[in-house]
């Protein structure tokens, strides 16, 4: 069954994307971009807030923001799984690969995982064979996430599908599962998107304007964030109707 990731900006918002039943929360700052960093102390509420109740991620904005000599520091909250980061601005910088490594060992044993953005030339991103190649083998100690991220970078009306196809998203799925890595969906996505995704069966399906009733900026509803629950159990029992048929 493919797990459903909210999106949350406040212990509150965390408590009510729980109450409708998200597998993964995630700590995010939607004014500030695509992966907005939010500041520690909302980690920390939302930690508290999650206590054990499911897995938490943050959002850390691109790879640039950790890599110059003002280069944030930050304690990372206990529990935390997963940080995502993206490569917005990476395409010309040829040593990337080696600043994100930099980046996995400092954060460990969070798991840093890469987004790899549907619409990378407007945002300036490596392709997604090359994040893949880059990200998935480290030469240092930090363990691999295992898990890759396709999000949308422009927050505009155009959506996932409008940059990859069904068919497109199975057979890259199918790819990673054989070498032990989960696919994550995300970019503009519509309960339409959603239903036609779970059977694809991505690790997990990722949202924030979804949960929040279409706008990213607004609050997430924990009737939305239910629906989007029921429909990756419905994707999960038609996968597991279809095997049985087979």
């Amino acid at each position: 069954m493919s797990r459903l990731l909210v999106s949350v900006r406040s212990a509150a918002e965390a408590r009510v994307a729980l109450a409708g039943g998200a597998d993964v929360i995630d700590v995010k700052e939607p004014a500030a971009g695509p992966l907005g960093r939010a500041e520690p102390h909302v980690w920390k509420d939302v930690r508290q807030a999650v206590g054990g109740s499911a897995e938490l991620s943050l959002a850390l904005g691109e790879l640039w923001d950790w890599s110059g000599a003002d280069r944030p520091e930050a304690t990372w909250p206990e529990g935390m799984r997963w940080a995502k980061v993206g490569l917005a601005g990476a395409a010309g910088w040829s040593d990337w690969p080696r600043h994100w490594h930099d980046l996995a060992r400092r954060i460990a044993p969070v798991r840093l995982v890469p987004v790899a953005y549907a619409d990378a030339e407007r945002a300036g991103a490596p392709s997604l064979l090359e994040i893949i190649k880059a990200t998935q083998v480290d030469p240092g100690a930090a363990p691999p996430a295992k898990m890759l991220l396709i999000d949308t970078w422009k927050k505009d009306q155009r959506r996932l599908l409008d940059w990859y196809s069904l068919l497109e998203l199975a057979h890259l799925r199918a790819a990673l599962a054989q070498a032990g890595i989960g696919l994550a969906l995300a970019g503009r996505l519509r309960l339409e998107d959603v239903r036609q995704l779970v059977p694809l069966r991505p690790a997990l399906i990722a949202v924030r304007g979804l949960a929040c009733g279409g706008d990213r900026l607004a609050r997430v509803q924990r009737d939305r964030v239910a629906v989007l629950r029921r429909l990756c159990q419905a994707g999960a029992h038609a996968n597991g109707a279809a095997a049985r048929g087979a």
